[in-house]
């Protein structure tokens, strides 16, 4: 089991599933693990998923839960493959250039979504060749 060295488990699940970190961590793909912990050493600045536990208002920035409102019903949150990241020094277009860039460290094929406030990553399966999809 893959746990991230830059990311801990209460920032990447919303509150009312963090309870048991052995579990938890089953509840997310490890592909995605490893891919945000390399995205945080290409931006080399720290990265925010969830706030909740240092009393923030970010509680579905990384895994969603069945009941969650936020986004898609077939959204990769829900399967625990999708973190949106935010920067206090950059921002996420800065952050994507960045990716794409460095595209070739990205330990996995990921999904950036284009024209959004945030960096949306996820690693859904893909059949395609390219190592960034925008959508």
């Amino acid at each position: 089991m893959y746990k991230p060295k830059y990311f801990k488990l209460y920032e990447l699940l919303p509150p009312e599933i963090y309870k048991n970190e052995y579990e938890g961590w089953k509840l997310l793909d490890e592909r995605l693990l490893e891919t945000i912990d390399v995205v945080r050493e290409i931006i080399n600045k720290p990265l925010i998923c969830n706030t909740w536990y240092q009393g923030g208002d970010r509680v579905a920035s990384g895994f969603r839960s069945a009941n969650c409102k936020v986004g898609a019903e077939m959204s990769q949150h829900r399967l625990g493959r999708a973190a949106d990241l935010v920067c206090a020094y950059m921002s996420a277009s800065e952050m994507r250039d960045m990716i794409k860039e460095h595209q070739d460290r990205l330990p996995y094929k990921v999904r950036i979504e284009d024209g959004v406030t945030w960096l949306h990553i996820d690693v859904k399966n893909r059949n395609d060749v390219n190592k960034i999809q925008l959508f």
